[in-house]
């Protein structure tokens, strides 16, 4: 599974509401946001910030990415389709 790769544990995890779907950011790699689909243990993509993440909220339309030294980041997930 995606979240069981991530090595020194896990730091932030947000499901996106009734799918699959999953937003993961390990202790290891804090500046590293990884989109799962948890059911099938896949990565869907992963995207690389200059500063660690400390949160993240889904929606059905975006990912919006609160970082340490930036004020959020933000994925459509028109892109991911």
């Amino acid at each position: 599974m995606c979240a069981a790769e991530c090595e020194g544990g896990i730091c932030c995890v947000e499901r996106l509401f009734s799918s699959s779907l999953v937003a993961v950011v390990g202790a290891s790699f804090p500046c590293k946001l990884r989109i799962c689909h948890f059911k099938k243990g896949t990565e869907i993509c992963s995207y690389n910030y200059s500063s660690p993440i400390l949160a993240v909220r889904l929606n059905r339309l975006v990912c919006i990415i609160l970082l340490i030294y930036e004020s959020f980041g933000q994925i459509c997930f028109r892109h991911l389709e």
